[in-house]
């Protein structure tokens, strides 16, 4: 089924024919997700057919709901995203051509045009499935294959922003200067204030847990420890002001492509997608986030060892860069920030796991939700997969007990 789109985007789109050196063209659209895979946005599959030629294209516009740009800054995260491909990538291209990086990152789709118009804002990207790419089920834990790809990909990332900041910190401090802090960053948050959020969105993990008081303690830990930690803006310090991130590490923001379609245990290449929340943090920002709302109980026991193949993976890059990892980022520095936003992790998991885990009946609609409503949505306690949702946090409790000797 076609889906229209508007007469900007039209505009865009010829733009890119233009570019792309078509001429005489048609131009057809087809939904680009199914409900739940995104949540600020509208993707849409855009095909220019031209006498034997084709270029495949997916645009992702931003949802126009005044309602949703109230309390969310859709026209900055817009922006952010957009300043990401156009500016960061090539800066981190040409720093990478400098040390002759025989592997240099490729993790991201490439981009073909974008909008930064108000109420209009839409880019578009090279449409990554007609390449072989797949989504994961997100409905189940990553396997050992895919937490390893993943880890090894954001490494990658990470090093080369890590060694810019080391060795060029101005050009590092340029690049990052429209993404430097995080888009929902509050300076002036009160305690109070963050306690009711926290408790709102960690309802649905209390509830998973409810009668059963050691987890219950847990949870009450987590929510005290992040609401010092918002408070007072300890992990925004310089220490942890090291590179890059990713800062969205749910499983839908990652596709997968592989050797061999009929083998998918482990893929041979992995591209990170939905830069809206980037910003600069430590590395351990990012390893948290992904490695607790994405693994199963095996992996999140066997955490230390995920720990060592992220990490000698970060260092082996640092390395093409002449740069020694002890004395930008030593592993037992990792190991300290690790602690430090595990907390971080934690909480994100708690909110992402009904994400994750909503049936498409349950997904509510972005684009018609009522400013009282949005926070609510979110909230996990009504969620279809009641059962898994339950299992889930349980492991993430059980691994936090461990994790702080509860």
């Amino acid at each position: 089924m076609s889906i229209e789109i508007s007469d900007s985007q039209r505009q865009l789109i010829d733009k890119i024919a233009k570019k792309n050196n078509f001429d005489k063209y048609e131009v057809t659209t087809q939904a680009g997700s199914t409900k739940g895979d995104n949540f600020m946005g509208v993707l849409t599959t855009v095909t220019l057919n031209e006498a034997g030629k084709t270029l495949e294209l997916i645009m992702k516009a931003a949802l126009e709901n005044e309602a949703l740009r109230k309390i969310t800054p859709i026209h900055e995260i817009y922006l952010r995203e957009i300043y990401f491909y156009q500016n960061v990538l090539d800066s981190m291209r040409r720093f990478e051509e400098q040390y002759n990086i025989e592997r240099p990152f490729a993790g991201c789709p490439k981009l073909y045009g974008a909008s930064k118009a108000d109420r209009s804002e839409c880019f578009v990207l090279e449409n990554l499935r007609s390449l072989g790419y797949t989504l994961w089920d997100k409905k189940s834990p990553m396997n050992s294959g895919h937490i390893t790809a993943v880890l090894k990909q954001y490494a990658k990332f990470h090093a080369i922003s890590m060694a810019m900041k080391y060795t060029k910190p101005d050009l590092f401090e340029a690049v990052v200067s429209k993404v430097s802090k995080y888009v929902f960053d509050s300076p002036d948050m009160q305690k109070d204030v963050f306690e009711t959020i926290a408790t709102t969105q960690m309802s649905g993990a209390y509830k998973a847990v409810e009668g059963e008081p050691e987890m219950t303690e847990i949870l009450n830990f987590v929510k005290e420890k992040l609401v010092e930690e918002v408070v007072t803006r300890d992990s925004s310090k310089d220490e942890y002001r090291l590179t890059l991130i990713h800062g969205d590490c749910w499983c839908n923001n990652f596709m997968f492509k592989y050797d061999n379609e009929a083998n998918t245990e482990a893929p041979n290449n992995v591209k990170i997608i939905d830069w809206q929340l980037s910003h600069v943090s430590s590395p351990a920002y990012d390893f948290c986030y992904f490695f607790l709302a994405n693994s199963p109980k095996d992996i999140l026991d066997d955490y230390k060892s995920y720990m060592k193949i992220y990490y000698e993976a970060l260092a082996g890059h640092l390395r093409e860069f002449n740069c020694d990892p002890d004395d930008i980022f030593s592993f037992a520095r990792f190991e300290r920030h690790v602690e430090k936003f595990m907390i971080h992790g934690f909480f994100i998991s708690f909110i992402v796991m009904k994400v994750m885990l909503w049936d498409p009946s349950e997904v509510p609609d972005m684009s018609k939700l009522k400013e009282e409503d949005f926070m609510k949505s979110f909230q996990a306690d009504n969620t279809l997969n009641n059962d898994t949702f339950k299992e889930r946090i349980k492991n993430l409790i059980v691994f936090g007990k461990k994790l702080y000797n509860k």
